[in-house]
Formats: structure tokens, C-alpha cells, sequence
């Protein structure tokens, strides 16, 4: 139903205008139409109900005076989220913020350049044409002591060879030949003499 306008005639009391009761018929047809949309046809049930906002003619704007939209929590336990579908509407993935305990305000820039995926701090992927500055490489650092008879010496589960400096009173050495690492232990070919410095550094 299109929107129902009462007539106020060309100027007051003039007797053109809409009757009492007609206008008051108007005004009802209007509000049942919005209670309909929005609810049950008696009461309003937007907090509850799906929304479907469409767009037959291309892409569904939103121009807002800051150029902010902002989407926004229950004001108790929910944050705000967004949710993209797959083209089936199956299933799909949600973007949603840090809690509200984590007290985070900050801004998250996408990736410049062609297209791209996200990595994630869980799942084993490769990186590739990345570039670390030797600054931003966070290791471990183990100290030892050799006491003339222990080859075998522990360090963090999934290192190796290529990735584990050693280096005894301060002198390196040589990968595969004066040590190899399998699981967490790292054996030497010949056993540190006795008060020789070790130093593991797991990169």
C-alpha cells in the first residue's frame, strides 16, 4: 500500500480538507502497514526480526555523514558483527571485534596490492615474498654448561639444523657437521669439554 496522506485543505477551516474520522481512518491504514513490516500487525519486533534490505539496480550504498557505519553490540555480552555468506547461504564467516574486556580501539588497514588472504595466528600457512627485518625476529636463547661426556642437549620441538645457532665459548658452529637436531634434542658429534660456555639460539 502506498503512503496515505491526509488533505488539510488550502487554509484553515476552510471545509476542503480531510473529515475527522477520515483522516483518523488514514492515519490507522498507515500505522498497520508499519506494524505489518516491522512486527506482528500489533506490535513491533525490530530488535528480534531479520531485516533483508535489497537492491534490484546494483550495489546497496551507504553514504552516512562521517563515512563511519557502525555495527553495534547488545550492550551486555554480543559485539557487533558482520557476517559474509557463501553464494549458497549455507554457511559462511563472521567479522566481529575483540571483547569488550580487551579495551582495543584501533584501526585495521587491508592489504595493499593485488588480491590477497588474511593469515591466520592458528592455521599453518606459507608465507611468501615477505620480507622480516632481523629487528622484528623474536628467538630463544638457551644456556649451557658441558661437562666433557653430555652430547645431547634440549631445545624447542620443530626446530632444526637451519634455524638453531650454536656456539661454544663463543666460537660458532657448523651445522649437520658439529651438530644435528631431531625433535627436541640437539646432539653434538663430540662432547663439550668440561666448563665449555653452550649457547643455543632457536630463531
Amino acid at each position: 500500500m502506498a503512503k496515505q496522506t491526509i488533505n488539510i485543505g488550502s487554509s484553515a477551516d476552510d471545509g476542503t480538507g480531510t473529515t475527522v474520522r477520515a483522516g483518523g481512518d488514514l492515519i490507522n491504514d498507515n500505522f498497520n502497514e508499519i506494524y505489518t513490516e516491522l512486527g506482528n500487525g500489533s506490535a513491533l519486533a525490530i530488535a528480534s526480526k531479520t531485516q533483508t534490505l535489497t537492491n534490484a539496480s546494483g550495489n546497496l550504498l551507504v553514504a552516512s555523514a562521517t563515512n563511519i557505519t557502525e555495527f553495534r553490540g547488545d550492550g551486555s555480552s554480543v559485539e557487533g558483527q558482520i557476517k559474509l555468506n557463501c553464494h549458497a547461504n549455507s554457511h559462511g564467516q563472521t567479522i566481529k571485534p575483540q571483547p569488550h574486556s580487551a579495551s582495543i580501539t584501533n584501526t585495521m588497514l587491508l592489504p595493499q596490492g593485488g588480491n590477497s588472504t588474511l593469515v591466520s595466528e592458528i592455521a599453518t600457512q606459507t608465507l611468501t615474498n615477505k620480507t622480516i627485518g632481523v629487528g622484528q625476529v623474536t628467538g630463544n636463547t638457551r644456556n649451557a654448561t658441558g661437562d666433557g661426556s653430555t652430547v645431547a642437549f634440549t631445545v624447542t620441538n620443530g626446530m632444526t639444523v637451519n634455524n638453531t645457532l650454536v656456539f661454544i665459548n663463543g666460537v660458532f658452529q657448523r651445522p649437520t657437521t658439529d651438530y644435528s637436531v631431531s625433535g627436541t634434542t640437539l646432539t653434538f658429534g663430540t662432547a663439550p669439554v668440561a666448563a665449555d660456555v653452550i649457547t643455543i639460539k632457536e630463531l
